[in-house]
């Protein structure tokens, strides 16, 4: 107990009292100065950051050694198994269909609900102006207005009220972005969802080819009577 108490007071460390026992004196000499602690702890440091990598040229030549690793296989894929080329695409024609990717659908099919001329401005410029402009509020704007330290959802309503309509609105358009102009098995029955994502139910064939033959009939059987009657007109 008596070391443990000489070691916490510094001045021990340096001077020597009077009447000290001997047995105590190499225990004092094993302990650094103050200066000296914090002069090794600098030192160790030093030997630390010396022992790391430099960037130039050893993690300068090891990147570039696997940028050209990567574009070797990237080329040997190329030449192996190359990938056919299909028809020369045509900028005057779009094709039946095309849809951009799922996490941009709904930004594609909320384009759809907006007219296509707003006077002199074109609707897909408003579209889009509106679109970013929500964004840019919910992002920007609304953080700096609903700046309260809670952050429980249960204390602020607000704030998570407008997330869950967002996510909820962002949902249902993708949604109907992926159904939109697709013919769909619901049951029984088939559906047909319009641009708007709209369901319209469609006529089974049977019934198709029933109304058809039945046309086909009262057109051959009017030929007929007509045919009879120019006939009779002859005689």
């Amino acid at each position: 107990m008596v070391i443990r108490k000489i070691r916490t007071l510094p001045r021990f460390q340096i001077t020597k009292l009077p009447n000290m026992p001997e047995q105590l004196e190499p225990e004092l000499q094993k302990q650094p100065a103050p200066g000296q602690e914090a002069s090794s702890a600098v030192e160790d440091q030093k030997e630390e950051i010396e022992e790391g990598m430099p960037f130039f040229p050893n993690h300068w030549l090891k990147e570039v050694i696997v940028i050209f690793l990567v574009l070797g296989i990237l080329l040997t894929l190329a030449i192996f198994f190359p990938f056919a080329l299909h028809e020369k695409a045509d900028p005057l024609s779009t094709p039946i269909g095309l849809k951009p990717e799922w996490y941009f659908l709904w930004v594609y099919q909320v384009l759809k609900y907006f007219p296509a001329k707003v006077s002199i401005i074109p609707g897909q410029t408003i579209a889009v102006g509106f679109i970013f402009g929500v964004l840019i509020f919910l992002q920007f704007v609304w953080p700096v207005l609903d700046n309260r330290p809670e952050r429980h959802p249960k204390k602020r309503p607000v704030g998570m009220t407008i997330a869950v309509i967002v996510l909820t609105l962002g949902l249902l358009f993708t949604v109907l972005g992926i159904l939109s102009e697709r013919t769909v098995n619901i049951g029984k029955n088939k559906y047909h969802f319009d641009l708007y994502g709209i369901p319209h139910k469609v006529i089974a064939e049977q019934q198709v080819e029933h109304s058809d033959s039945i046309e086909v009939r009262t057109g051959d059987e009017s030929g007929s009577v007509s045919s009879d009657e120019g006939g009779n007109h002859e005689k």
